[in-house]
């Protein structure tokens, strides 16, 4: 019977390492640095092993060279050092945000924290989710759904109207902060203090984002707590606006009802366990899997070789693990599927919208609105070959893994 082994998560220079529970300790005291008596005692009491001082370096950089980690003496005392040069040179992370922007620096984020944690007691969750579930009632029977898709496609396809839409992004990027500095809040109830909270890009999409990397030390149970922190501070948010929006004169009341769907939308995506959003890594949390993608992708490959007759090379799961995490590679390998078909009818409305946009160049009787619409339609076109060449990359290297090919 295969047991899995129990991985602990642990702080090297910024960095975190799961590693097993008897190393940990080890590399726990290297981390903050250890006096040659003590790492001989540390290595002798976790690991068994009798060895001199020099043995034991050799020992955990041999064990620690493949993650690029080595054992370094300084002031008297051993260290751990990652070699930030080795790490740069390779290839960076899909999944990484670029372009970060800092928007709340980490001092505040940590005042502000502090003064949020006591919502994540059972009774504050208890008492908000009880109202917040009254409200959304309330909202969703004098508002039907089809009121409020049509409230943003009012909002959509009208022209500029400053204090309408000045207010609109005012609430959504209200909504987006709240959102991050819940998960910072969660971090901090857990006893690990949050980072900062800015702005970047993933993938082609724009994206607010908290540090809260710390977070790695916590059990799993508290990592999905601070994974799921966001979209309940932001459902409490969105629940504040439905209650107003049956106060507000009609004007107002649009852009309340805009500044929902928008919210909801946003919350959806958030949950999505199919990118690297709140619902995924809750799902990686929950399995106690950092490397999910991975798992899930070396579990569809195993699965296609044993269906095309091709040796397995992986050791077997636990079956209750490796159950969850086939689910979610199937479920993965369909949202790609459906992402991909998304991208096909984008691309061929942005052609149309091109061939309207040379219509209206060629004539002069087009509004700035007009032009701007067919402009904002055509932008699709310009992502087009970034996205197809990050497809056709990840296919050629899927193939390769079910092939062993390089």
């Amino acid at each position: 019977m295969h047991m899995r082994k129990n991985l602990i998560n642990v702080e090297i220079c910024g960095r975190y390492y799961r590693v097993g529970e008897r190393l940990h300790p080890v590399l726990s005291a290297l981390a903050v640095g250890v006096s040659s008596v003590h790492l001989k005692q540390c290595v002798h009491e976790n690991l068994g092993l009798s060895l001199s001082c020099e043995e034991c370096v050799e020992f955990l950089s041999t064990v620690l060279k493949e993650q690029r980690i080595v054992v370094r003496w300084k002031d008297g005392r051993y260290f751990l050092h990652v070699d930030e040069d080795q790490l740069r040179n390779q290839r960076p992370h899909d999944d990484a945000i670029r372009g970060r922007l800092t928007l709340i620096p980490e001092c505040l984020v940590r005042l502000l924290s502090r003064r949020l944690v006591h919502l994540f007691s059972w009774q504050a969750v208890f008492f908000v989710s009880v109202l917040s579930a009254i409200s959304a009632f309330q909202f969703f029977m004098s508002e039907p759904s089809l009121r409020m898709v049509s409230a943003w496609k009012g909002a959509y396809s009208r022209p500029l109207d400053l204090p309408f839409h000045c207010t609109l992004f005012a609430l959504m990027l209200a909504s987006y902060v709240i959102h991050e500095l819940r998960h910072c809040a969660a971090s901090a109830s857990c006893g690990i203090k949050p980072g900062r909270i800015g702005f970047g890009f993933y993938w082609m999409f724009p994206v607010f984002f908290s540090d809260v990397t710390r977070v790695w030390i916590a059990t799993p149970k508290n990592r999905v707590r601070v994974d799921c922190g966001g979209v309940y501070f932001q459902g409490v948010f969105v629940a504040a606006l439905m209650l107003s929006s049956t106060y507000l004169a009609a004007g107002w009341k649009d852009v309340i009802v805009s500044a929902v769907f928008l919210n909801l939308l946003s919350m959806a995506l958030s949950v999505n366990p199919m990118m690297r959003y709140d619902g995924y890594w809750a799902v990686a949390d929950a399995l106690d899997e950092p490397a999910l993608s991975r798992l899930a992708r070396e579990s569809l490959v195993q699965q296609i070789r044993g269906a095309i007759g091709v040796p397995s090379t992986s050791a077997k799961e636990p079956l209750r693990r490796s159950i969850w995490v086939s689910v979610f590679a199937w479920v993965s390998l369909c949202y790609q599927g459906i992402f991909i078909w998304i991208m096909v009818v984008a691309t061929s409305n942005a052609v149309n919208a091109a061939g309207e946009l040379m219509v209206m160049l060629s004539e002069d009787g087009s509004s700035s609105i007009q032009l701007g619409s067919a402009i904002l339609r055509v932008l699709p076109l310009v992502l087009v070959p970034w996205v197809a060449r990050r497809l056709v990359r990840r296919f050629y290297r899927f193939v390769c893994d079910i092939f062993c090919v390089g």
